[in-house]
């Protein structure tokens, strides 16, 4: 599936094996974000975060839930 980033707006080509595929297939959702640019958004808002979300959740109890 050929996608467009919201972000960059760099086009990309995704397969079933992707984290985002089934939601833009089955059209949940309809934007999709690259790798680079998440990781570049989820960088900027650690950095504007005064605390280690390991503080919070030591034993990851929030994994647990689905």
């Amino acid at each position: 599936m050929k996608v467009t980033c919201m972000f960059c707006k760099t086009e990309h080509l995704i397969d079933s094996n992707h984290s985002q595929y089934e939601k833009l297939k089955s059209k949940q959702s309809s934007s999709y974000v690259c790798k680079s640019c998440n990781h570049s958004l989820q960088s900027e808002a650690r950095k504007n975060v005064d605390y280690d979300p390991e503080v919070i959740d030591p034993y990851k109890f929030d994994k647990l839930i689905p």
